[in-house]
């Protein structure tokens, strides 16, 4: 499976200066007839982000669920972002 997407941040990252809509590119395969797993990637500024993916099918809607640290920087000091995602697709024949 394969598709794209866009998201956006919220909280604390999006007050400093990332609050644009980012998209990227997601993939992954069934692993049985309701789970899946993949990776996605999406161009944040000018880093590219690559992050794991599982997700459980209930009918033909897949919800996938992801987390990570993203580090960035602003003012010149370095952080690390706790984050976390949702998303859903539909599986098509």
């Amino acid at each position: 499976m394969h598709g794209g997407f866009c998201c956006h941040f919220t909280g604390v990252i999006a007050s400093l200066g990332l609050s644009d809509d980012y998209c990227g590119d997601v993939a992954g395969d069934l692993l049985t007839e309701d789970t899946a797993a993949g990776t996605l990637r999406i161009l944040i500024e000018k880093e590219t982000l690559s992050d794991d993916w599982n997700g459980v099918f209930h009918g033909d809607t897949l919800t996938g669920t992801f987390s990570g640290i993203l580090p960035f920087s602003y003012e010149d000091a370095d952080f690390e972002a706790t984050y976390e995602g949702v998303f859903q697709a539909t599986r098509e024949d």
